[in-house]
């Protein structure tokens, strides 16, 4: 049985948004009451839900699917990114797309004559990837069931399911992916350009840039990425500020888009707390 569920601004969904505007830390003590209201009205299931830029289908009780159910987005602040800077006929990358949340806003934003080249190494996700894109009808969005890192190789991933809000986990299943470097990719698959790359991987992020040299310095592109005090390989967020710092990269706030006054002010409130940073390469005109 199909459900399609219309986010439509009435009383009730502005209550629900007005909930994401409370401090993180009573959020967290309301994800009970969510997941008693959930239960009451059988949430733990796959629905459609209509938002801004088509369909998508997600599960409520999970934490991507509640945002998406509750107030019509997930990651606003990476969304408005996403609108900002990019445009029709761009060539974007979405690297741990999950579920196609922001891969979907991307073809969207670059239209019929741009290109969105997908990631996501997850079998589960990239189900549900796969379920969003032919949903919606999308004819621009490359999906691939790879992951990316600093070099060519054949991981078991770990399968444990979308992070729920009742914490429920999955028993672990493990699934063979394929792991390429984005250099290498870009030059097998001949793409012209590249002009923003979204990077979300819980601590690939220094691998993925690392295998990523050749196409930053050869394109330029805005990164909107996830950074972190420590990534695995066990390098630093000043590893990675660093590495970026000396391609000519500069470092911004994602919801105010004011620049970081230095690195060292981007290394340390990463470190303190995990945080989507936009990083820009001025272009030569």
């Amino acid at each position: 049985m199909r459900w399609c569920l219309s986010v439509k601004k009435s009383y009730k969904e502005k209550v629900k948004k007005l909930v994401y505007k409370l401090p993180k830390s009573i959020r967290i003590k309301l994800r009970l009451v969510y997941v008693l209201y959930g239960k009451k009205r059988h949430l733990d299931r796959d629905v459609e839900v209509e938002i801004d830029y088509g369909t998508l289908v997600v599960n409520p009780m999970t934490y991507i699917g509640c945002s998406i159910y509750n107030r019509g987005i997930y990651e606003p602040k990476t969304s408005k990114i996403i609108k900002n800077f990019l445009s029709e006929g761009m060539t974007s990358i979405d690297i741990g797309a999950s579920n196609g949340v922001h891969s979907l806003r991307m073809a969207k934003c670059v239209g019929e004559t741009g290109k969105v080249y997908a990631f996501e190494p997850s079998r589960e996700r990239f189900d549900y990837l796969m379920k969003n894109i032919n949903i919606n009808n999308v004819r621009n969005i490359i999906a691939e069931n790879k992951g990316i890192s600093n070099e060519h190789s054949f991981q078991n991933i770990k399968e444990t399911g979308f992070v729920r809000m009742d914490n429920k986990k999955h028993d672990p299943v493990f699934n063979r992916a394929e792991i390429v470097t984005l250099d290498a990719y870009v030059k097998k698959n001949n793409l012209k350009d590249v002009d923003f790359i979204k990077i979300d991987t819980d601590g690939w992020e220094y691998k993925i840039i690392s295998g990523a040299e050749e196409v930053l310095k050869k394109y330029k592109p805005v990164i909107i990425m996830e950074m972190r005090g420590m990534f695995f390989g066990n390098k630093t967020v000043e590893d990675l500020v660093l590495f970026l710092s000396n391609l000519g990269y500069r470092f911004f706030r994602e919801d105010t888009l004011q620049e970081f006054i230095s690195e060292e002010s981007v290394i340390d409130e990463v470190s303190k707390n995990v945080k989507n940073v936009l990083c820009i390469m001025e272009k030569e005109e």
